[in-house]
């Protein structure tokens, strides 16, 4: 699994990285948070 943390050297300038590395969590965190929901009968 990708590490989502920023690195230090980073900072927030490099506006695309961060983007991306969003981008990575909420394409692997949605899915399963919407199975939880679904399995659960929340959703």
């Amino acid at each position: 699994m990708k590490n989502y943390y920023l690195h230090k050297d980073l900072g927030m300038n490099n506006l695309d990285v961060v983007s991306v590395d969003i981008d990575g969590f909420c394409q692997t965190f949605l899915p399963a948070w919407e199975k939880h929901l679904i399995s659960s009968d929340i959703k």
